[in-house]
């Protein structure tokens, strides 16, 4: 109820604005002012209503609607591949490679984690910081993660690790 006869006022404000004020002396030697004519009342010329337009915000300072639209970024103080250690030999003959990331905080409702190998995911991203590899060929790999939040935007990033994979073969 307050906000309509709010909202009716504020729309009457331009319409005073143009209404005409008059005044006029009582017997006791006061003077009056209204927008009714009174006995004996004089029209009265009123300057303009002052208007004030504000300058226009920098582009620097003004937000966008797509950064009102986006959630705060989370981040991590700390994503660190664990395991394998740098430059470890895994010796293992199905290509079996365990992963575990360390992340502080702890990874966060909604985030998944995303493994690459050699540059390219190794596995559909999951809400989990342990993992195994499997099959993985032999030689030199490159293991690095990322944390994804809910709309796939990568919000941490791993340094990237190297490990080998030596699998045995029955001629070795």
């Amino acid at each position: 109820m307050k906000r309509t006869l709010l909202l009716i006022a504020l729309a009457a404000l331009p319409l005073l604005a143009v209404a005409k004020v008059y005044k006029w002396q009582d017997e006791d030697g006061r003077w009056h002012y209204s927008d009714t004519p009174q006995p004996g009342a004089v029209p009265i010329d009123l300057p303009p209503v002052q208007l004030y337009d504000s300058p226009p915000l920098p582009q620097s300072q003004a937000p966008s609607t797509q950064e009102e639209e986006q959630a705060p970024v989370l981040s991590y103080a700390r994503a660190e591949i664990v395991s394998p250690g740098s430059e470890e030999t895994i010796r293992n003959a199905p290509g079996e490679v365990g992963v575990v990331l360390a992340l502080e905080p702890s990874l966060r409702s909604g985030h998944r984690v995303q493994l690459l190998l050699d540059g390219q995911p190794a596995a559909e991203p999951v809400a989990a910081t342990a993992f195994t590899l499997m099959n993985v060929n032999r030689g030199e790999h490159q293991l690095s993660a990322e944390v994804l939040d809910a709309r796939g935007q990568v919000v941490a990033r791993t340094g990237s690790r190297t490990f080998y994979m030596h699998r045995p073969s029955r001629l070795h």
